[in-house]
């Protein structure tokens, strides 16, 4: 999903490939229906909508201040980005449901594990010219120990929002890096921010809290760890204990 969602940017326009990446936190949510028996109530279907829109005004900002670049293929980058962000979608929801009945340090450490031989095996077949392409200096090392502490904390940390909400709540917050995203290029790049973005922001995160204030759709089974020892009760009490506005996982 990683892939072909950084390829479609290649692709097709800017505009489209915020627009179509929305599409993950659907699919998501309806992965998540098969996998961990979500049932949502229509206060979360609400929630999704609202936070969308807020992408929607986003995207709207950038069209009129003129971000967008030309296509190159837009029909391939397109579709790319639909199946990057099912992808993405897949991923997230079976990712839940195996937080949901394995250790956390099994799960990220077999992420780990695997995903860098096939990160490995993917790059040398398709990538491997751009290794002799790079430019090796103490900025590049730096961006990459920068990227690889970044994805360390987000991985890290995504399978306990899991476990304490859900695979859909985490996509829909994910709609808010664009506004980090913007923060960070206003102290670095000297962006100047259209007004819509104070509009957009507010509302992203309207809709999490709408998501969010009624009940979680995961809450409909219960968390059956399996694991060893003393990790067994360590993992049963982190994902069985009381936490702020909930008895029970």
């Amino acid at each position: 999903a990683n892939f072909l969602v950084v390829k479609a940017y290649g692709y097709t326009d800017l505009l489209s490939c915020m627009l179509l990446d929305a599409w993950a936190t659907p699919a998501c949510m309806i992965f998540a229906f098969f996998f961990v028996k979500a049932r949502y109530h229509w206060t979360q279907v609400l929630g999704v909508l609202i936070a969308i829109a807020g992408l929607g005004l986003l995207v709207t900002s950038d069209f009129l201040t003129d971000k967008n670049y030309p296509a190159e293929n837009k029909v391939l980058g397109d579709w790319l980005m639909i199946i990057g962000a099912t992808g993405y979608g897949l991923s997230n929801s079976l990712e839940e449901m195996f937080v949901r009945k394995r250790p956390l340090y099994e799960v990220v450490g077999q992420m780990g594990f695997w995903g860098s031989i096939i990160n490995g095996i993917q790059g040398s077949a398709l990538e491997h010219h751009l290794y002799h392409e790079i430019t090796w200096n103490g900025t590049t090392v730096g961006y990459l120990l920068g990227y690889t502490f970044v994805m360390l904390f987000l991985y890290t940390l995504a399978p306990i929002l899991y476990r304490l909400s859900s695979s859909p709540f985490y996509n829909l917050s994910i709609l808010t890096s664009d506004f980090y995203g913007l923060a960070i290029g206003l102290t670095v790049f000297g962006y100047a921010p259209y007004w819509l973005y104070f509009v957009a922001y507010p509302l992203v995160l309207s809709g999490l809290v709408v998501y969010f204030m009624v009940a979680r759709p995961e809450a409909t089974s219960d968390l059956k760890v399996v694991a060893r020892g003393n990790q067994l009760e360590r993992e049963e009490r982190s994902g069985k204990a009381n936490v702020i506005g909930d008895a029970r996982i």
